[in-house]
Protein backbone atom coordinates (compact mmCIF):
# COMPACT_ATOMS: atom_id res chain seq x y z
CA UNK A 1 0.00 0.00 0.00
CA UNK A 2 2.65 2.64 0.71
CA UNK A 3 4.05 1.67 -2.44
CA UNK A 4 1.24 2.32 -4.54
CA UNK A 5 1.08 5.49 -2.81
CA UNK A 6 4.56 6.64 -3.44
CA UNK A 7 4.13 6.12 -7.15
CA UNK A 8 0.79 8.16 -7.42
CA UNK A 9 2.62 10.82 -5.62
CA UNK A 10 5.86 10.70 -7.58
CA UNK A 11 3.76 9.97 -11.24
CA UNK A 12 1.47 13.22 -10.26
CA UNK A 13 3.52 15.18 -8.40
CA UNK A 14 1.98 14.99 -5.25
CA UNK A 15 2.24 15.45 -1.30
CA UNK A 16 -0.82 13.81 0.01
CA UNK A 17 -3.40 11.16 -1.11
CA UNK A 18 -6.48 10.26 -0.36
CA UNK A 19 -8.23 7.12 0.23
CA UNK A 20 -10.51 4.59 2.38
CA UNK A 21 -9.52 1.22 3.25
CA UNK A 22 -12.05 -0.34 0.48
CA UNK A 23 -10.09 1.40 -1.89
CA UNK A 24 -6.53 -0.19 -0.84
CA UNK A 25 -8.89 -3.58 -0.60
CA UNK A 26 -9.98 -3.47 -3.95
CA UNK A 27 -6.32 -2.36 -5.38
CA UNK A 28 -4.74 -5.19 -3.06
CA UNK A 29 -7.47 -7.98 -4.76
CA UNK A 30 -6.86 -6.52 -8.54
CA UNK A 31 -3.08 -7.95 -7.21
CA UNK A 32 -4.37 -10.92 -6.51
CA UNK A 33 -3.94 -10.38 -2.21
CA UNK A 34 -6.49 -11.86 -0.56
CA UNK A 35 -7.03 -8.88 2.58
CA UNK A 36 -10.31 -7.93 4.43
CA UNK A 37 -11.84 -4.44 5.58
CA UNK A 38 -10.27 -4.86 9.29
CA UNK A 39 -6.64 -5.90 8.06
CA UNK A 40 -6.85 -2.46 6.06
CA UNK A 41 -7.66 -0.39 8.09
CA UNK A 42 -5.68 -1.76 10.92
CA UNK A 43 -2.62 -1.28 8.75
CA UNK A 44 -3.38 2.22 8.13
CA UNK A 45 -4.47 3.11 11.78
CA UNK A 46 -2.43 1.12 13.90
CA UNK A 47 0.67 0.43 11.46
CA UNK A 48 0.69 3.81 9.88
CA UNK A 49 -0.33 6.02 12.72
CA UNK A 50 -2.98 7.79 10.41
CA UNK A 51 -6.54 8.36 11.49
CA UNK A 52 -9.81 8.99 9.25
CA UNK A 53 -10.77 12.68 10.66
CA UNK A 54 -12.44 13.42 6.97
CA UNK A 55 -15.28 13.01 5.79
CA UNK A 56 -16.76 14.33 2.59
CA UNK A 57 -15.77 14.25 -1.46
CA UNK A 58 -12.25 12.65 -2.71
CA UNK A 59 -10.43 11.63 -5.74
CA UNK A 60 -8.79 8.12 -5.49
CA UNK A 61 -6.51 7.58 -8.11
CA UNK A 62 -6.30 3.79 -9.51
CA UNK A 63 -3.70 2.52 -11.56
CA UNK A 64 -4.87 0.32 -14.35
CA UNK A 65 -2.88 -3.47 -15.47
CA UNK A 66 -1.33 -0.92 -18.35
CA UNK A 67 -0.08 1.52 -15.83
CA UNK A 68 -2.32 4.23 -16.93
CA UNK A 69 -3.42 6.71 -13.91
CA UNK A 70 -7.19 6.92 -13.50
CA UNK A 71 -8.85 9.80 -11.28
CA UNK A 72 -12.09 8.68 -9.59
CA UNK A 73 -14.56 10.87 -7.39
CA UNK A 74 -15.76 9.41 -4.31
CA UNK A 75 -17.68 9.71 -1.13
CA UNK A 76 -16.84 8.58 2.45
CA UNK A 77 -14.43 9.15 5.87
CA UNK A 78 -10.95 9.36 4.10
CA UNK A 79 -7.39 9.00 5.04
CA UNK A 80 -5.06 11.63 4.31
CA UNK A 81 -1.78 10.27 3.54
CA UNK A 82 0.97 12.57 3.44
CA UNK A 83 4.87 11.99 1.64
CA UNK A 84 6.55 12.60 5.13
CA UNK A 85 4.57 9.33 6.54
CA UNK A 86 4.81 7.43 3.14
CA UNK A 87 8.82 8.20 3.21
CA UNK A 88 8.96 7.15 6.77
CA UNK A 89 7.27 3.97 5.78
CA UNK A 90 9.18 3.19 2.86
CA UNK A 91 12.70 3.24 4.83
Amino acid sequence: MADYCAEIMELLGLDKVLCCPKDFMDELRDTGLRTDITQVRSILKDGWGIRSEKNGDYIFHHISADGEIFPMKKKGRYFEINRAAIDKILL
